[in-house]
């Protein structure tokens, strides 16, 4: 009896009718009414980065100016010299680092 109760108070909020909005009885909502999306912000792509890499929140994950280095190798991302990156910020990818904006390492060679 108590899932009856339910399904009906759940069915009940369904409608296509217009809902009044907050404590003003003549403002409708529409049920049809679009949500704004997010527009994705463009960086513009450095192309090569300069600087000392630093670990990031989880294991694995090194960071330099605020980009997240995806690749390269790791035994001079760990050096702790200053390192040239080049590369390209990867858009489309989803990581599981928790920071920085990912970019995609196409070379890694300590500065001189």
């Amino acid at each position: 009896m108590a899932v009856a109760a339910v399904a009906v108070l759940l069915a009940a909020g369904c409608g296509d009718e217009p809902r009044t909005s907050g404590d003003d009885p003549t403002t409708t909502v529409s049920p049809t009414a679009e949500i704004p999306t997010a527009t994705p912000t463009t960086l513009p792509d450095p192309g090569e980065l300069t600087g000392v890499p630093e670990r990031g929140v989880e294991a694995g994950c090194w960071l330099l100016d605020g980009y997240l280095l995806l690749g390269g190798d790791e035994t001079l991302l760990a050096s702790g010299q200053e390192l040239r990156v080049t590369g390209h910020i990867a858009r489309d990818v989803l990581t599981t680092c928790q920071q920085g904006t990912p970019f995609q390492v196409e070379t890694v060679e300590p500065v001189q």
